[in-house]
Parts: C-alpha cells; sequence; structure tokens
C-alpha cells in the first residue's frame, strides 16, 4: 500500500474515532443526566450557551458577539452565535463543540508524527490515540460529556504545542502560523491560557534564541507570524474584559488566591497521572522504559528535553504558587507527558527501528487508550462521587408549577440562597433543558406555554466569596446587609426554597467556603419569622447530603 494511500486511511480513522468518541461522550451525558442533577462549573457553561444563543436569534449576531466577549470566556459563545439560527442550544451542543476540536487536535498530532517525526502511519495512528483517550476525557466533571473549559485549554494549549514542536522540524511558515491559532484559541476558550503558554513557551524560547546566533532574526520574524492571530484576537478579548477578567481571576477567585503550603500543593504532580488514569501511566511508563532501554547507550545527548519542561511547566507553577486542588488545571501537562513516554529523543526513535519494539509500543498506547474508553467515570482521588438526584430538583420545580397554576400566576418569583449541590444555576439549567424555558431580556426564563422563572436581585442572594458579599448586598455593614436580605427576600419572590436543618449544618460544615452557605441559616430563620410562609409539603431530597424546602407566599 502506498504512502498516500495508507496516511489518507489513516485519517480517515481518526475522524471515525473521534465521530464514535463524540458519540459515546453524547450516550454517557443523556445516561448522567437521566438520573443526576446539573453541577459547577457544566450548568453555568451550559446556561450560558443558551443565553448566547437567545441574543444572537433576537438581536443580532453583533450583540452575540458582544456578549460573547463579556465573561472569562469567549470561544464557545462566538461558534454558538454562528450556530444559534441553526442550532438549538443544548447539553449534547457542548459535547460536539469539543468533539470536533478534539478531531483537529487528532489530526495535527498526527500529521506531526508522520511527516516530520517519520513515523509509518500505523504507529502514527495508535500513537495519536492517547492524546485524545487518556482516562479524564471520559470522566462526568470536566471530561468531553461535560462542558466546561478545562478541557478545552488541553485541546488548545496541545494545538499550539504541536504546532510549535514542528517549527524545530521545518523552515517552513505555516506551522508558526499554526502554532499561534492554537495559541489564540487557547487564549478564546481560557482567559487563563496565556499564563500556561508563556510558562511552557517561553524558556523553550528563550534557549531557542540564545543558540540561534546569526539566525535570530529569523527566528523573531517567525515568532511575529505566530504572534499575530493571538494579537488579532486574543489581544482584543483579553483588553475589552480586563476588568472582568482581573477581578475573577485576581480578586475573587478562590483557587487561584488559596496559598496553600508545599506539603498539600505538591498534589498538582499526581493530579497530572489521575487525569491519564492508572493504565494509560502504566502503558505509557512501559513505553518510556523500552524507548529508553534500546535507545539511552550513547545518545543521552539526544534525550529531547522539551517534552519534560511541557509536562513540568503547569503543575510547578500551581506547586510554587500553592493553587488550590482543583483537579483539571493540570490537563496541558498532560501532553508533554505522553510525548515525552512515546518519543524521548531528538531525531528517529531506536525503538521504532525494530519491528517488535515498535509493534509493542503501539499496542500499548492502544491498550490504554481502548481501556480509558471502556471504564468511563473511574474514581478520582480528588473527586467525589455524585450523589445528586435529579428527581429531587424537579419536585421543587413541580411543586411551584402546580401552586402557581392553581393559583393562577404566570410568574413564577423564586429565591435559592444558597450554594450547594442545590443552587440556582442548576435549577435554571433544568428549566431550560428539562422544562423548556429559554434566556429572557431581563434575566428570567420564559417557556413557550407563557410562564416566567424569576429570581430576582439573583447576585445578592448566592455571593460565593466575601468580596461579593461586599460589593453585591446592598449595606454597610452585616448587619445592614442581612436586614436588606431579608426585606428583599420578603417583598420580591413568590417562593423560597431553602435548606432544611441537617442540610444548612452540612453546608457550613463543608461548603463554607461558598460565603452565603455561611449566612443562610440566619436568612432562613429571619425569613420564617415574618410569618409570611408556608411549606409545601416535605423537603425534597436532592443529594445525599441536602434536602430543600418549598414555601409559598400566604398572602400579598
Amino acid at each position: 500500500m502506498s504512502a498516500l494511500r495508507s496516511n489518507a486511511l489513516a485519517l480517515l480513522a481518526i475522524v471515525g474515532v473521534t465521530l464514535l468518541q463524540g458519540l459515546y461522550a453524547v450516550k454517557l451525558n443523556t445516561d448522567f443526566y437521566r438520573v443526576h442533577a446539573p453541577f459547577y462549573d457544566s450548568c453555568s457553561y451550559t446556561n450560558q450557551l443558551a443565553d448566547v444563543a437567545v441574543v444572537a436569534r433576537t438581536e443580532g449576531v453583533a450583540a452575540g458577539i458582544k456578549r460573547s466577549l463579556s465573561g472569562n470566556v469567549a470561544l464557545p459563545w462566538l461558534e454558538m452565535t454562528a450556530l444559534a439560527r441553526i442550532v438549538e442550544p443544548s447539553r449534547r451542543l457542548g459535547v460536539w463543540l469539543q468533539s470536533a476540536w478534539l478531531t483537529l487536535l487528532a489530526l495535527s498530532i498526527y500529521w506531526y508524527l508522520i511527516r516530520y517525526r517519520a513515523i509509518p502511519s500505523w504507529l502514527g495512528f495508535c500513537l495519536t490515540m492517547p492524546f485524545i483517550s487518556f482516562s479524564q476525557i471520559y470522566v462526568w466533571n470536566g471530561g468531553l460529556p461535560d462542558f466546561r473549559m478545562d478541557l478545552s485549554l488541553y485541546i488548545f494549549t496541545s494545538l499550539f504545542l504541536v504546532w510549535y514542536l514542528a517549527t524545530y522540524e521545518t523552515q517552513a511558515k505555516y506551522p508558526w502560523v499554526f502554532s499561534g491559532m492554537g495559541a489564540m484559541l487557547a487564549c478564546l476558550s481560557r482567559a487563563t491560557a496565556p499564563v500556561y503558554l508563556v510558562l511552557m513557551l517561553g524558556p523553550l524560547l528563550a534557549i531557542r534564541f540564545w543558540n540561534a546566533r546569526g539566525r535570530r532574526r529569523e527566528l523573531a520574524v517567525n515568532c511575529a507570524w505566530m504572534g499575530a492571530p493571538i494579537a488579532f484576537a486574543t489581544g482584543a478579548f483579553l483588553i475589552y474584559n480586563f476588568h472582568y477578567l482581573y477581578f475573577y481571576y485576581v480578586t475573587w477567585n478562590p483557587d487561584a488566591n488559596r496559598h496553600l503550603p508545599w506539603s498539600q500543593s505538591y498534589a498538582h504532580f499526581l493530579m497530572t497521572g489521575w487525569s491519564l488514569g492508572n493504565v494509560m501511566v502504566a502503558c505509557s511508563l512501559a513505553a518510556l522504559f523500552l524507548n529508553l532501554a534500546i535507545g539511552l547507550r550513547g545518545r543521552v545527548r539526544q534525550v529531547d528535553w522539551k517534552p519534560v519542561w511541557l509536562a513540568a511547566a503547569a503543575p510547578l507553577f500551581l506547586f510554587f504558587r500553592g493553587a488550590g486542588l482543583n483537579p483539571f488545571v493540570t490537563m496541558p501537562a498532560v501532553f508533554g507527558a505522553l510525548l515525552f513516554s512515546y518519543l524521548p529523543f531528538r531525531g528517529p526513535q531506536p525503538a521504532f527501528s525494530r519491528g517488535w519494539s515498535s509493534v509493542l509500543i503501539g499496542i500499548l498506547a492502544a491498550t490504554a487508550s481502548i481501556s480509558s474508553a471502556l471504564t468511563p467515570n473511574a474514581r478520582r482521588p480528588y473527586l467525589e462521587p455524585i450523589t445528586t438526584r435529579v428527581a429531587g430538583f424537579n419536585s421543587l420545580i413541580d411543586r411551584m408549577n402546580q401552586d402557581a397554576s392553581q393559583r393562577g400566576a404566570r410568574r413564577i418569583k423564586y429565591i435559592v440562597p444558597e450554594i450547594g449541590d442545590f443552587n440556582s444555576g442548576a435549577l435554571a439549567n433544568l428549566l431550560i433543558y428539562e422544562y423548556g424555558a429559554m434566556p429572557g431580556p431581563d434575566g428570567d426564563l420564559r417557556t413557550g406555554l407563557g410562564v416566567t422563572y424569576d429570581f430576582p436581585q439573583q447576585a445578592a442572594f448566592v455571593p460565593a466569596a466575601e468580596v461579593q458579599w461586599k460589593l453585591d448586598v446592598p449595606g454597610q455593614t452585616d448587619e445592614d446587609k442581612m436586614a436588606n436580605l431579608v426585606s428583599m427576600g420578603t417583598k420580591l419572590p413568590d417562593y423560597l426554597l431553602l435548606p432544611d436543618d441537617p442540610t444548612l449544618d452540612w453546608l457550613e460544615h463543608n461548603l463554607g467556603f461558598n460565603y452565603i452557605n455561611l449566612k443562610t441559616r440566619e436568612l432562613k430563620t429571619r425569613l420564617l419569622a415574618t410569618g409570611t410562609w408556608v411549606r409545601l409539603g416535605n423537603p425534597a431530597v436532592t443529594s445525599e447530603h441536602e434536602a430543600i424546602e418549598v414555601y409559598r407566599r400566604r398572602s400579598r
């Protein structure tokens, strides 16, 4: 078989695999939401997907673009703006938006392996699979079945890096441009991406300039080619939204400002392995051992340390910064870890010159990839099993609907002053994707049957951090703020959705970092003391730890 034909078949096979992978992820998504309720951060992103779609449809593309650039993420909303008139927002759409880019990453890695590293097409196909089929890809939280930007950050930083590494192998300009486009997409998909990109690329580029005597001007021109896409799109996004991004990541963000001691933050190094999964780690180490056993003698100087740095940069930064133990933020390190395992040397890989060893390494890569797909939602040391019950959430919505229908009310105003498994974002997500409501111009949710759901003064009732309590809740002192919340909670809503007493204990002791949870008990006590509210039925069990009570207004 000719090389052209074998490469074409391999490329088609990669597209076929990623298509099947997308369908599989959609099934995992559907199965999950059949039992469980939406959760952070996923529900926040899918809620915004619906919001941007409505804006783009009703106010036009320009308004959709403006809304897309107003948060800490831009790319998926720009995609939704482009698709709004032909595609309905859905949780499944979130899967496909990421799956399309995962396909592009797979094709790019395959091209790098066979075009620049002279690897046979069959082996290139096998070695491509681990980069798109490690364990975290199939996890309900942060994987392809989910919709959050940590996976996108991995995809686009890897896309950036694979094309940057290609610039070491060719004098052509297009890898520089493609690398810049990958960086641009990374920054549009996650505002923290510039930090990762600078950390990963900076030392490599500095060494390259140091060694490029007589060619530094040419290298600077190539860097300009790489930087052009970044400056064109990403600069506009970051500058346009600088104040919000500064508040989100510097002033407010609890994980970024956790300042853990090194005795705790060392776990960032372990999390890369947890993302890969036990089988992938074992197979990658076996491949690395085989590569080194065959090729290390006499070739120590040929060891390629660039992937080692790419694997270490993000965990090192998070370790020294003492960042909170977010299990997904080290995912960009996966690319360097896998690349060094399978290609630890510059130039030709000695192990690939022997038939038996190249076959064995291909088998190891394929086995690990298939194993990851066959064991979705594998337990993680850092990830508690989800215990939410969508039936409990639906029960709360149905109670409000039935009571409002009996009273002839078409507008349902409610407050949810807590952030746990049950929260306002998850409730809104169910209203959108299970009850057919869509965001309205005033921040409410409207169904096609004319029923409107509204959480008035939401920002004041759900401050996640103390800084938001100070900024978003009216009043000078804590007592003033609580009195104002009680006043608004008495006048504005028709329904209160409040934790029962055991749930209050749980929220205070386990989720007290969500600042409103430290205030909910007092707010509940003072609201019910007004005598304005009557409970509708027994508490609805929304998770293993939480049960929520519904109260309706006695009379106006």
